[in-house]
């Protein structure tokens, strides 16, 4: 698309920023704040330009692109503009805009996950869990390391093997329960090394294993035993009721404090387990190309976000199913839209002073002022699109039924590929 900004617009502000410059430069054949102005639009022609593009044309575009009914999904990017003395100033822009879509069907949508039962045996487990946190332990004199001890032991690569993720860390393993770090029976190796003692161990990785690098292969390490710890556990009574959360007087009281939360976990697990089944089954049954430049742009949020977390990559790879997922998530999302869009769904005139409330309490400032910056940023359109979208969320799980596993597939059947849920930019 192009624009045209109107000589007198392009004019004044022109002239706003030669006054402001003209103290602060200096012209050849002139004292510094005396070139008059028509040698300054001379001198400066190239940033001026520059200047005028940045300063008028976003507002320029977005007032044309809102007049096409259009849903923006990226840009408007600036490819070229021209400037010519006493003519509109011409800005050329692309943008990328999401595809018009059939509405599908999305009552009656078997997405709906029941929360997982606590039982005895998970309230059980869970104390125990807190035993081991409240433990205390002791090092031992150093001993040839034996099948049940605990060790604090790290590993590390091999020259040309892989880096796993917990390379380089000092480890706590519990050989009583064969816990390997990362899922690989690492610990397997371990007795009868010295503590102090650096030596190379290897294990069989499983077939199944996420990581296709490694899956199947043996994998190879150099394993630490830094020392032998013994553990002791607290005795499960009151006196342990009350030193892991003072206002609980006996152990009864702490198993149901410990049974509310584990019920409060599964109802949140059974929630985003819903919520998911509902994004992916809106999007399996909404074939939507996805806006590649969008994707482009989300994926590269994602991979910020996974490198500002703790224990990962400092430049994580993305991989096929973040992808996929992002793809699918972009498909759902613009299925919500429109849910909301006929159902006529929005947000009231409370829920909105809401978020510019909780806004204003978080950045110290008034709610007048909140509202006009989070308008000007965008902040404020992006969370009522949020809001808008958690209704239509709801809407489509209040009409839902329980969700169905799958049948497991007869393997000696023909394979049946799925659907692709949307275009992820192709080969990209």
């Amino acid at each position: 698309m192009t624009v045209e900004i109107p000589w007198d617009v392009v004019e004044k502000e022109r002239r706003d920023y030669v006054k402001q410059a003209r103290q602060s430069v200096t012209v050849p054949g002139f004292r510094k704040g005396r070139a008059p102005e028509v040698v300054l639009y001379r001198y400066f022609e190239k940033e001026i330009s520059v200047v005028l593009t940045e300063r008028l044309a976003p507002g320029f575009l977005s007032k044309k692109i809102g007049s096409m009914d259009q849903k923006l999904a990226a840009g408007p990017y600036i490819t070229d503009f021209r400037f010519v003395e006493g003519r509109p100033f011409e800005v050329d822009a692309q943008y990328e805009v999401f595809p018009r879509f059939e509405l599908g069907e999305y009552r009656d949508l078997k997405v709906v996950h029941e929360a997982e039962a606590v039982t005895d045996e998970r309230v059980d487990a869970e104390l125990g869990r807190l035993r081991e946190q409240h433990a205390s332990v002791r090092t031992l004199d150093p001993r040839p390391v034996q099948d049940k001890d605990v060790l604090r032991v790290t590993f590390s690569a091999v020259e040309h093997g892989p880096e796993l993720p917990f390379f380089g860390q000092e480890l706590t393993c519990d050989l009583s329960r064969d816990q390997s770090p990362g899922g690989l029976p690492f610990t397997r190796e371990l007795p009868g090394l010295e503590p102090g003692e650096e030596t190379e161990i290897s294990c069989q990785c499983p077939d199944d294993y996420p990581d296709p690098e490694i899956a199947g292969k043996t994998v190879e390490c150099k394993a630490t035993v830094h020392s032998i710890l013994e553990v002791d556990l607290p005795e499960l009574d009151d006196e342990f009721a009350k030193d892991v959360n003072g206002n609980h007087e006996t152990l009864d009281d702490l198993k149901g404090a410990v049974r509310k939360e584990l019920e409060t976990r599964a109802d949140l697990q059974a929630r985003a387990a819903t919520e998911f089944e509902v994004m992916n089954q809106l999007a399996t049954s909404h074939q939507i190309d996805v806006p590649r430049q969008h994707l482009r742009e989300r994926l590269q949020r994602l991979a910020e976000r996974m490198e500002g977390r703790e224990g990962t990559p400092e430049q994580p790879s993305l991989t096929p199913l973040n992808v996929a997922q992002e793809a699918m998530a972009v498909c759902a999302e613009q299925v919500l839209d429109r849910i909301a869009d006929v159902e006529d769904i929005d947000l009231s005139h409370q829920e909105i002073q809401d978020f510019v409330n909780r806004f204003a309490e978080s950045e110290q400032l008034t709610p007048e002022r909140a509202r006009d910056k989070m308008e000007e940023s965008g902040i404020l359109a992006s969370m009522c699109t949020r809001g808008r979208r958690s209704k239509a969320m709801q809407l489509v799980i209040d009409s839902g039924a329980p969700f169905e596993e799958p049948e497991p597939r007869d393997s000696d059947g023909p394979e049946e590929r799925p659907e692709p849920a949307a275009d992820s930019s192709g080969d990209e």
